[in-house]
């Protein structure tokens, strides 16, 4: 998988055509109570649904949980992480199509990404399960409890677990859980980063607005790509919206 750019811009709101229809569809979502019917989950919660919870300012979302799939399984990003993190970053295939595309020199992995990781209270680290080594990173960020958005980015796997299921099921978990609390999710990639573009559109977001940003000074163009909790439990439990 390519992960999202390393200069990224908030939310955006919603506006005309895809965008004001998934609106409407999220106001009737809340309207109807939100979820569907779901199959028995573990401990007793639907697979692939996620549970209801009312939001307020005295209840922020947990955005660093543990979270275990059957391949992969995620918890909190640590200092201590650096050298399985790097390790994880150091092919040059992984940065391929990111605008950022010297991450996996040293140097500039830890000033550009993982420093960054450590301190901002959402970041991830992506475990194998079959022998708990770390694969991957990624985080939880701009949460906006106002509007109950949130941005899922900052995503790398190693490039030999591209193409294995990893990165599905590392969102699927990622999105069973924050939307707990979240009614929108998004994703900010890369016009030119086409695999992460086609991974995020198999999620159900759709493309609502680019806008130009810069790494070093070199241009490039930004997809902002949005998920609303309808549209991702009706996709789980193969409805349409």
């Amino acid at each position: 998988m390519g992960p999202g750019p390393s200069s990224v811009a908030g939310p955006d709101r919603a506006g005309p055509g895809r965008a004001g229809r998934d609106s409407l569809s999220l106001l009737k979502c809340r309207l109807q109570g939100a979820h569907g019917p779901g199959r028995p989950g573990p401990r007793g919660h639907p697979t692939g649904e996620p549970k209801s919870v009312t939001t307020t300012a005295d209840s922020p979302p947990d955005l660093q949980p543990t979270l275990k799939g059957q391949r992969v399984w995620l918890r909190p990003l640590t200092a201590a992480d650096f050298e399985g993190c790097y390790r994880a970053a150091a092919d040059p295939a992984t940065w391929a199509q990111h605008p950022d595309r010297l991450r996996y020199q040293e140097a500039i992995f830890r000033a550009r990404l993982f420093d960054s990781a450590v301190t901002c209270g959402g970041a991830l680290v992506v475990l194998n399960r079959s022998d708990d080594q770390i694969i991957g990173a990624t985080r939880y960020y701009d949460w906006n409890p106002a509007d109950r958005e949130i941005a899922i980015g900052y995503s790398y796997l190693a490039h030999d677990h591209w193409g294995t299921g990893a990165n599905t099921e590392v969102k699927r978990l990622m999105l069973n859980h924050v939307f707990q609390w979240a009614d929108v999710v998004w994703f900010h990639v890369a016009e030119d980063n086409i695999r992460s573009r086609r991974a995020v559109e198999k999620l159900g977001a759709h493309s609502v607005r680019k806008l130009a940003q810069a790494v070093d000074g070199r241009p490039f163009v930004q997809c902002n790509y949005r998920l609303t909790r309808c549209g991702w439990t009706g996709r789980v439990n193969g409805q349409t919206h």
